[in-house]
């Protein structure tokens, strides 16, 4: 199959034909897991505690019973009508619930609006856990590789380039229907290296007071460099534990959370820079859902500064590499001792990086 599709007296109308009806496999394949080979979270949870309002395995809704005035439904669209004391009106509508079962769940509202004792009050806790300045040098290192890896894409992109612009001869071979397919994918790698090299960028070397966890009345909220957030109401919580997952792959942390129906959920923790500093989180939630006082402070507790020889580590590996791909590119002429020399230090400094830049630190 392979041979045909690269070699054969059909190669393009293979290549075209996979082209068309792979990703409409790959869809519909997607489409038929999602019905019928995941286990879909709840959509509406009536509890002891309160009525929670979920979409896609996230909460959209909260209320405890004495903040609810009323819970009613639309049966005609399927829609749930909950009326807090607060004043407004919060309309709910899920694909899976029929009118049946909004009836249900009116019914069961109702029996815990009638009989609910007082909520208890929030936790008064705050405690905050914010990025190291240590592991700015180790994010460099990095952003290094990828830059490395940036320049040898474009200059083999740039190189091809320079080749299909000289004069063709007879004895010159055609280029290949699937080379295109190639300079697409690596087009993409690069756009896709240059987005983790900014964003990465931001996160260790441009900011200052970077959150990457924090309790508060509310519950556990956890932030990751992409700007994304995972909030965890104290009232959602029934166990916590830090968790490391050896595979031969490395090493993965994350935070392993059990909610009040018993079902388990992970949260990553690699970027929380260290496990202590998971196991320190995990110490401090149970602390405040066990009504114990909380430890002192870690070392993170307040936000570092960025050191400015992380800084000039970077830009000093940006010019290098920037300058060897502009050489290589113009085709000047660069002697092979100043090629290694160069590409030499610039792993020495990977390997040793507060040795060469450290000073600027003081």
């Amino acid at each position: 199959m392979v041979f045909a599709m690269l070699y054969g007296a059909h190669s393009k109308e293979i290549i075209w034909w996979w082209a068309c009806w792979l990703p409409l496999w790959t869809l519909g394949s997607g489409l038929f897991w999602w019905r019928h080979g995941v286990v879909h979270p709840p959509c509406v949870v009536c509890d002891a505690q309160g009525l929670t309002l979920y979409r896609r395995d996230r909460i959209v809704g909260q209320w405890r019973w004495q903040a609810l005035q009323r819970v009613d439904a639309l049966p005609a669209r399927r829609l749930l009508v909950i009326m807090p004391h607060a004043g407004g009106r919060y309309l709910y509508g899920e694909r899976r619930l029929s009118a049946a079962d909004c009836t249900d769940i009116i019914r069961t509202a109702q029996t815990f609006m009638q009989g609910t004792a007082a909520a208890p009050p929030a936790p008064a806790v705050s405690r905050q856990w914010f990025k190291r300045n240590d592991t700015a040098y180790a994010a460099v290192r990095n952003l290094s590789s990828s830059l490395m890896l940036i320049c040898i894409i474009a200059y083999m992109l740039f190189d091809g380039w320079q080749q299909a612009q000289k004069p063709k001869t007879p004895f010159d071979d055609e280029p290949a229907p699937y080379a295109l397919l190639f300079v697409i994918v690596a087009v993409v790698v690069v756009f896709f290296l240059l987005r983790q090299v900014v964003r990465h960028y931001r996160y260790y070397l441009a900011g200052q007071e970077v959150l990457l966890a924090a309790i508060d009345g509310k519950g556990l909220t956890v932030h990751f460099p992409d700007g994304r957030s995972v909030h965890v109401p104290w009232a959602e919580m029934r166990d916590i534990r830090a968790v490391q997952r050896h595979t031969k792959h490395g090493t993965t942390e994350y935070l392993l959370w059990t909610d009040r129906l018993g079902n388990t959920r992970e949260i990553s923790a690699d970027h929380l820079e260290s496990f202590a500093t998971a196991e320190e989180i995990v110490v401090a939630v149970n602390a405040v859902r066990h009504g114990m006082p909380l430890l002192p402070p870690g070392k993170n507790a307040q936000p570092g500064g960025i050191p400015r020889g992380a800084v000039a580590m970077f830009w000093t590996h940006a010019v290098v590499y920037s300058g060897l791909f502009i050489l290589l590119g113009k085709r000047l002429p660069l002697p092979e001792e100043v090629f290694v020399v160069a590409v030499v230090l610039l792993g020495i400094t990977d390997v040793f990086p507060r040795v060469f830049f450290g000073w600027l630190d003081r």
